[in-house]
Order: structure tokens, then sequence, then C-alpha cells
């Protein structure tokens, strides 16, 4: 588990520069693969020996691409992040709906813009 942890702050110590290199995502892909061959965090029937639905639904979605959080600094850290990629995704729309209303407006009426 040690030398799990250890190989994992390798990954995590490479710079910000470097993570689209080559180099570094076939480092995470091999931590990828190896994780995955480590042993099962639950047995292969769990969901046949669970009766409470919520717990069924809890478990389909460990068992997807959820992003995780571990205590309440990692959930308000997430929210915050998905609060600033929604603003920046309603600026961008309000961007082009400026942009489609400027080209519709210019091409209907003889909008001359002037400069100072």
């Amino acid at each position: 588990m040690i030398s799990l942890l250890e190989e994992n702050a390798k990954i995590r110590a490479i710079p910000v520069n470097r993570w689209s290199s080559e180099a570094s995502l076939s480092k995470v892909k091999a931590m990828e693969d190896k994780l995955k061959t480590t042993f099962p965090l639950w047995p292969v029937n769990a969901e046949q020996l669970m009766r409470n639905q919520e717990d069924i639904q809890f478990l389909q979605s460990m068992k997807s691409d959820r992003q995780a959080s571990f205590g309440s600094f990692d959930k308000k850290l997430a929210d915050k992040v998905c609060r600033r990629q929604a603003r920046t995704e309603m600026e961008a729309r309000w961007r082009e709906k400026v942009k489609q209303e400027l080209v519709l407006l210019i091409g209907t009426s003889a909008f001359i813009p002037t400069t100072y």
C-alpha cells in the first residue's frame, strides 16, 4: 500500500506544464492499469446481496467515473470549480449571442460604427 502511495506521489509531482506530454500520460495510464489490478473493493455479486435501492445506486455510482470527494474541503473545492465552469460557459453563450445579434444588426441596417 505504501509503495502505491509513493508511486502516486511521484505522478502528482509532475509539473503542470508537462501533464500533457507523452511520457506523463503513459505514466498515468500505467498507474491506472496497476490500480485496476489491485484488490476488489466489493464482491462480484454485491448488488444481488443488497436490498436497499439507495445502496445499490450508490454502489453503481462508485463503479462509474464519478467525481469523488474526501471531506468537506474537497466538496467545497469541487463546488467552486463547478460554479466557475458554469460561469465560464454562461459567458461564452452570452458572447456568442451578442455576436449573432451584432451580425444580424449589421446585416439588416445601415449601421456604421463610429470610431473616436
